[in-house]
């Protein structure tokens, strides 16, 4: 076969297996992800991968007409086009670094992260907020069970109490499996907000048993916000109203109250693709997870399967959507496969401030 021969032949090799992976990411992310989890769901997972997989390497290895290589780089222009699409509209909303992360330095040859949890702090200034400094600990997906040390998550929640936070926010995804139940109360219960505790569940809560997961938690004294609000009035006369929003797994999207003239809104909302329905006038902040930042992530490259309509858009950190603050976390566990690669889990401590105001304001 004669170099020019051979060059083709790679070309169209690669050009259909990156087409294939395209489809494979984009069929996964938006179809296969909300399924829930079960045989059913990896069986899909696992033959659409190999399906695709070998059909791009039977085209690739058979075809020799260079008219089609047309349709595959079509696909992988489309599917470039759309991740500039996708950064472009980050970087719009992107909000501030954390002003302070403590993690394990990234090592390339540390790539199994599972357990290198790191703690980010957030300094953030809340328009029309006339009440106090508020710092908030939010946790989200721990996935509890017994294939990460307990002490792993009892040091999690212990950090989370030395911070000595106003509110604590825990947005779902407390179980994977059923048996994992009694966890909840003893690591939930460690940590308190000097005003409150506050949960709602996720989808593999819903998954596993949303009544017992929501009793286990109400056990722990922490307040379930499942669906509906609970106005806070403050020791100045300052009021928050801080809502739960359990969407889509609950049910369809709800309409939950506003926050009046005054009060500010703090809103828990499993996954951040309920921003453009929960953000707009009053409503400070958004605390999602869902996510874990992709669980497995490559260097250079970042999240490869995001459970969400906006892809990476918002797979992880902090983010400004039409005034609204929108945090998101990588999350304390991992599931299916309970390992993270080149993905710290995290949680975040958010300070929340009075925004400035001019002298005539």
């Amino acid at each position: 076969m004669s170099r020019p021969d051979v060059l083709l032949r790679f070309a169209f090799l690669a050009v259909y297996l990156v087409a294939a992976e395209c489809i494979f990411i984009y069929f996964i992310n938006r179809y296969l992800m909300p399924f829930r989890k079960g045989a059913p769901k990896m069986v899909m997972i696992v033959l659409s991968f190999v399906g695709l997989t070998l059909a791009g390497l039977v085209l690739g290895l058979t075809l020799d007409n260079p008219l089609w290589l047309l349709p595959p780089s079509f696909v992988v222009a489309v599917a470039a086009a759309e991740q500039l699409r996708l950064k472009a509209m980050r970087r719009r909303d992107a909000g501030s670094d954390p002003v302070e992360r403590h993690s394990i330095p990234f090592a390339w040859t540390r790539p199994i992260t599972t357990t290198d949890m790191a703690l980010a702090r957030y300094e953030v200034a809340a328009p029309g907020w006339r009440g106090p400094d508020l710092r908030i600990a939010h946790i989200s997906d721990l996935h509890l069970s017994d294939r990460v040390p307990m002490a792993y998550f009892c040091a999690a929640v212990e950090q989370a109490r030395e911070a000595n936070p106003d509110l604590v926010f825990f947005t779902g995804d407390f179980l994977s499996k059923g048996h994992g139940v009694e966890l909840i109360p003893p690591v939930l219960s460690t940590v308190r907000g000097r005003l409150g505790t506050y949960a709602i569940l996720g989808n593999h809560d819903y998954w596993v048993d949303g009544e017992e997961v929501a009793d286990a938690v109400r056990r722990a004294g922490v307040t379930l916000l499942d669906d509906r609000c609970e106005r806070l009035v403050l020791s100045d006369g300052s009021a928050l109203l801080i809502c739960g929003c359990q969407t889509p797994w609950s049910g369809p999207n709800l309409a939950l109250p506003r926050p009046q003239d005054g009060e500010m809104g703090l809103t828990l909302s499993h996954t951040a693709d309920n921003i453009t329905q929960l953000g707009g006038p009053g409503v400070a902040a958004v605390f999602s997870g869902h996510y874990h930042a992709g669980q497995l992530r490559l260097p250079g490259i970042g999240s490869l399967v995001v459970p969400s309509e906006y892809g990476r858009r918002f797979d992880h950190g902090h983010f400004v959507v039409g005034g609204t603050h929108l945090f998101v976390t990588s999350g304390l566990g991992a599931e299916t496969p309970p390992v993270r690669l080149y993905c710290q889990p995290d949680f975040f401590i958010i300070d929340i401030h009075a925004a400035a105001t001019t002298p005539c304001g």
